[in-house]
């Protein structure tokens, strides 16, 4: 459900910036680049912003490894649902952005084009750490390591925010007959 509420955001964004370009094709991909560039910065930002410190106490119980996988996927462990509807919209103006990239060939506006270009690998780095189980589930299952590397530090860290066992409802109970 997250991926589409990211990618219904990113495509109205781009119907958006679309508009615009009825009337002035390049003030519509400007405006589809403010955008998306906009909303990348702002993600950045609130992603670096909320990026746990070393000294928190939750944070002083992980070693070296975890310490830096937690730091790098916060978001992911901590908002997963916000970290899968930032990646999903950030993924899907990557892909439109490609779109607009090659009208802008079309249209002859090559430094624009490689704005539009550029963007798509400039938001991929955000995309993963927002939202790992996603990008790097295909690799994992196919058994590349650093893939499965990053996934197991991230279960790692997940079962030591939450260490207590699952609750099933027959705790607790004892059969006296």
């Amino acid at each position: 459900m997250p991926e589409i509420v990211g990618n219904v955001l990113g495509i109205l964004f781009s119907l958006i910036a679309g508009g615009f370009a009825y009337a002035s094709f390049e003030k519509g991909v400007m405006i589809f680049l403010a955008i998306a560039y906009g909303l990348w910065i702002i993600i950045l930002i609130s992603d670096i912003g909320k990026r746990p410190r070393k000294e928190d106490p939750f944070c002083r119980q992980l070693g070296p490894d975890l310490l830096r996988a937690y730091r790098r996927y916060h978001v992911a462990i901590d908002f997963p649902m916000a970290g899968q509807v930032y990646a999903a919209l950030l993924n899907m103006l990557r892909v439109l952005g490609l779109l607009w990239g090659g009208l802008c060939i079309w249209k002859e506006l090559y430094l624009t084009s490689a704005g539009a270009f550029a963007y798509f690998f400039l938001a991929g780095n955000l995309i993963v750490r927002n939202n790992p189980w996603f990008y790097m589930g295909r690799e994992a299952q196919q058994g590349r390591p650093s893939a499965l590397a990053e996934l197991s530090k991230i279960s790692d860290i997940i079962k030591a925010k939450d260490p207590s066992p699952p609750h099933t409802p027959n705790d607790g109970e004892k059969n006296e007959q």
